[in-house]
């Protein structure tokens, strides 16, 4: 039930996005979403018909899902069928929806592009897909492995970002490059997390006591490990404790008081699984 609710917000808001922010600013984000841009400003501008996006995006990944599913079987394909429908469906529905930054296309390449990295990465946290280039990558890898899928994708984006820029120019494209950034750095985000933690390494020759005292001080778990000096040859103590990013300051007053010859190493962490608490890691 929770990834079902992953991806159907995830795909809302990457819709309303679409249509409120990053649509009516011209700007071309790569995949399929990217290419109905091109589609509704071309079919606008020469033919006076407007293409809505759904349809572009729709017509644009039924191939694909057939292809897909003949390829790589129906367990691959039926999350980014869900995905690739559900997100069709809110583009009909949140068309009408007022732009937000049709005036200020440096707010709708943030904005836009943040909002659309936020759902993006509720639909990939929930196990979908939205089908474009990341299908179309799995696809080909499949029928000739010469290329790994990440820069399948990268090649499949950077052709629909570039042929952007013949049909709305190069201030445009370089407004969606950065909002391709930004939806990228979001999505990770999303998908490694937000509150993200501290691992600290301290080695000291008072890693008993001053482990002890950590663990009194802020209450999180510690493991000892056991070390050799390359140089040296002598035996050392390890610290290792996992910390929020708000108390790493404490740790360093802790170790100053205990030890002030400890060294100390810290490192972030994206994520930390099991009990973050008290209890030894």
């Amino acid at each position: 039930m929770k990834r079902i609710f992953f991806v159907i917000t995830g795909t809302f808001i990457m819709a309303a996005a679409l249509n409120i922010f990053i649509e009516p600013c011209s700007l071309v984000t790569g995949g399929a979403s990217g290419l109905a841009v091109i589609v509704k400003a071309v079919g606008t501008r020469f033919f006076g018909i407007s293409i809505p996006l759904w349809l572009t995006n729709a017509a644009l990944n039924l191939p694909l899902l057939i292809w897909s599913y003949t390829a790589l079987g129906g367990k691959f394909t039926s999350g980014t069928t869900a995905g690739t429908l559900l997100l069709s469906l809110f583009l009909k529905l949140t068309e009408g929806l007022p732009s937000l930054a049709q005036k200020d296309i440096f707010i709708g390449a943030v904005f836009g592009g943040a909002i659309m990295g936020l759902g993006l990465g509720l639909v990939l946290s929930g196990g979908a897909a939205t089908g474009g280039s990341d299908l179309l990558a799995a696809l080909i890898n499949k029928a000739n492995g010469s290329f790994g899928i990440p820069m399948l994708i990268f090649l499949t984006d950077s052709a629909v970002v570039a042929a952007g820029m013949f049909v709305f120019g190069i201030s445009r494209t370089m407004y969606s490059i950065m909002a391709v950034y930004i939806s990228a750095r979001a999505t990770s985000l999303v998908l490694e997390g937000l509150n993200f933690a501290r691992v600290v390494f301290i080695i000291s020759d008072k890693a008993n006591l001053l482990a002890a005292a950590l663990m009194s001080e802020l209450d999180r778990g510690a493991t000892v490990l056991y070390g050799e000096g390359a140089f040296t040859g002598s035996k050392k103590h390890i610290i290792m404790m996992a910390v929020s990013r708000s108390q790493i300051a404490k740790v360093r007053e802790t170790v100053a008081v205990n030890d002030r010859n400890a060294f100390m190493l810290v490192s972030d962490v994206r994520e930390v699984l099991g009990d973050f608490s008290r209890r030894a890691l």
